[in-house]
């Protein structure tokens, strides 16, 4: 399989653009997965400076409700994707998070997609795991199961009939691969952490080993604690590759490196490899 990053938080390659968000494409046995589309049509610019043809798109898959993962869902019939959309039941909730201030509240969903744009009658609601073509799965449903108490990610929320709710990422997905060498499992945020993601991962796939983690990490403002945690988690699955992208921060992205035991940025031997707009990775 190859995997294309058409949207990230950084950039190493001249002519790409970088924008807080992510969206990858993946193509596998003759299928192309669009895997989350950014916050604006960074993504399709992108593609075409790559050479990546979207219009050969067989599926859309959206991590979760957030601007920076859905927010160019509208700008998909403008680049000649048509094919379906999937998201978990409640993606299209109104969320908010919370204001350095403590108090007030901002816009992080995508109130747009709520409007009666063509391309909701792409979009395909499902709950929980679904088989998209033999050997790839979406997982979702399954939400936070760390003490929400004892993480930073806990000042994003719903809004319902005028009255807010603690987020607990009921709508986030994943996109589970399975590949000779073992799953490849690709992440949004991981907002119910990492080490949920990953073992629902295996808990649907029963004698898989883990391959490679691709995908945001969330953990850019979580105590360092949090972080080697992870870190540790990801080292007990014995994946041979874990690409930290959007959301899993610098520091994290230290952290993860010197946990796994990986050299410099790039080698093919590296158990780390972070990723900019415009790079590609084949597994």
């Amino acid at each position: 399989m190859k995997l294309t990053v058409l949207t990230n938080d950084c950039v190493n390659k001249r002519e790409f653009i970088a924008e807080h968000g992510l969206s990858l494409f993946i193509e596998r046995d003759g299928k192309n997965i669009l895997f989350d589309t950014g916050q604006s049509d960074i993504f399709a610019k992108n593609a075409k400076t790559a050479g990546v043809d979207l219009t050969k798109t067989n599926a859309v898959v959206i991590s979760h409700g957030h601007y920076d993962h859905c927010g160019g869902v509208k700008f998909l019939h403008e680049h000649g994707v048509s094919s379906e959309v999937y998201l978990q039941k409640g993606a299209l909730e109104t969320r908010l998070a919370l204001n350095p201030d403590g108090e007030s509240c901002r816009e992080i969903g995508c109130p747009e997609l709520t409007e009666d744009l063509p391309v909701k009658k792409s979009f395909v609601e499902i709950e929980g795991a679904r088989i998209l073509f033999p050997g790839v799965t979406l997982i979702g449903g399954f939400g936070r199961k760390t003490d929400i108490k004892k993480q930073t990610q806990n000042n994003f929320y719903i809004s319902k009939n005028g009255s807010l709710e603690k987020d607990l990422f009921t709508d986030e997905q994943i996109l589970v691969l399975e590949e000779d060498l073992g799953l490849v499992i690709i992440l949004g945020c991981s907002h119910p952490g990492v080490e949920n993601c990953v073992s629902q991962a295996l808990k649907h796939h029963p004698g898989k080993n883990v391959y490679a983690v691709i995908g945001g990490m969330h953990l850019s403002e979580e105590p360092e604690k949090n972080i080697k945690s992870a870190a540790d988690f990801l080292k007990k699955t014995g994946a041979s590759v874990v690409c930290p992208l959007h959301c899993t921060g610098t520091n994290a992205v230290c952290i993860l490196k010197k946990a796994l035991k990986s050299k410099c940025k790039g080698k093919p031997e590296d158990i780390v490899r972070p990723l900019g707009a415009g790079e590609e990775i084949i597994l």
